[in-house]
């Protein structure tokens, strides 16, 4: 007859035999999960190489320029003259409110003779449209334009 420790030992490898079952169906299980991440993931990059294929097809410039001309008189677009660009200080500063009380403006100064005079307030500057703007000549050169300290401080007065 079967001893007390055979029958233990028996019912030890059966529960060995369960739990290694278990735990590689488990494994297989997690391994099927991630290979469908990764072929998920797969896709999605051919997706992302696409789009970036399409979206460098739909940026040429050639392609922007034939619609632009072929849209032109629907969309009311016009050509940018170089005597349109402005300085920086022609610019008026947007999104800031004028102070109701302007102290440079209420200040008053006396002329030579003692008279007081009130300043009167600067008003921004004003682009001219296209159609108004006179034409330039445009023969100057980039030296001419931009001089040495633009280049240093990147065109920008600190």
């Amino acid at each position: 007859m079967l001893r007390t420790v055979d029958i233990i030992m028996i019912l030890v490898m059966v529960s060995a035999a369960a739990v290694t079952y278990k735990i590689k169906a488990d494994s297989e299980d997690e391994l099927r999960q991630v290979r469908k991440i990764e072929r998920q993931i797969a896709e999605e990059e051919d997706s992302i190489d696409l789009l970036k294929a399409d979206w460098s097809l739909l940026t040429q410039p050639s392609r922007i320029q034939k619609l632009v001309d072929a849209h032109k008189d629907a969309l009311g677009l016009e050509a940018t003259d170089s005597h349109q660009v402005t300085d920086l200080a022609a610019v008026p500063e947007k999104g800031l409110a004028e102070p109701e009380g302007d102290p440079i403006a209420d200040a008053i100064v006396a002329d030579e003779g003692g008279e007081p005079l009130k300043v009167a307030k600067s008003k921004p500057a004003k682009i001219k449209p296209a159609a108004q703007a006179p034409a330039e000549d445009n023969s100057a050169s980039v030296e001419d334009v931009i001089s040495e300290d633009d280049m240093s401080t990147g065109g920008v007065e600190q």
